[in-house]
């Protein structure tokens, strides 16, 4: 694991990587659901049995979509909680060194 090793290799040791990296991937699935939901309200589906392929192009179209968004979204909170821990580390350097 190229980012975070020390993390990557203690949750490895002590068993909690795969429980976290499973509580992801299920949060990550439940949201790609709600986001399809929202989306098809946004932009309803074709008629399904009179227009297949119009309607696989859609959902797909809304698949993407859907996976872009959570994607940025996961992207956007592992850099807030980098942020936070940088932050809180310059703190604690900081009292430390008076």
């Amino acid at each position: 694991m190229k980012h975070r090793p020390v993390l990557y290799n203690s949750m490895l040791l002590s068993g909690t990587l795969h429980p976290h990296l499973l509580e992801v991937e299920q949060t990550a699935e439940s949201r790609m659901h709600q986001t399809m939901q929202e989306l098809l309200k946004q932009n309803p589906a074709p008629n399904k049995e009179q227009h297949q392929m119009e309607w696989v192009q859609h959902m797909n179209s809304l698949k993407a979509q859907a996976e872009e968004l959570v994607m940025q979204e996961l992207l956007r909170a592992q850099r807030n909680v980098e942020l936070f821990f940088a932050e809180e580390k310059n703190t604690t350097e900081k009292t430390q060194s008076r």
